[in-house]
């Protein structure tokens, strides 16, 4: 699965960068349960209204994760909802909005009850249009910032 996922969107896991063997061996310790959890795998995926965020959600549900993504709009997480079913639950936030950040963590952690989460997909980001030259360093600051 881990495979599937970096073939698709490159390496936006942070799994071992030693090529399909090291992917593939990261891969075969997960599927032996290495996570410490009986049963049941669930992920947190920032960003997860389109693009790579979306594409990681198809591939990890399909897998049989549960899947809890982050979206800043409503609209946004009925549609993923409906899109995807009951094992995606929207998590409404803005990953800059520490009070926000802290009620969807909350929200994990109860929606985890005793198991442990198997993995964070880091994915949100922003995009500014226009030439880098013409940004106002304050503005590429936080687009820096939130990326990293």
């Amino acid at each position: 699965m881990l495979v599937e996922i970096t073939e698709l969107y490159g390496n936006v896991l942070g799994l071992p960068t030693g090529g399909r063997e090291g992917v593939s061996q990261w891969h075969s310790v997960s599927e032996q349960g290495a996570t410490g959890m009986s049963g049941e795998q669930s992920v947190v995926v920032t960003g997860v209204s389109t693009g790579i965020g979306w594409g990681s959600c198809k591939v990890l549900l399909a897998k049989g994760f549960t899947v809890f993504g982050s979206v800043r709009r409503k609209v946004d997480a009925d549609r993923l909802q409906s899109e995807f079913g009951d094992a995606f639950i929207p998590l409404i936030m803005d990953v800059t909005d520490k009070q926000a950040v802290e009620q969807a963590a909350a929200r994990v952690s109860a929606g985890l009850g005793s198991a442990t989460l198997t993995g964070l997909v880091n994915n949100a980001g922003v995009a500014v249009p226009g030439p880098l030259l013409h940004l106002p360093l304050e503005e590429y600051m936080n687009v820096i910032l939130l990326q990293v």
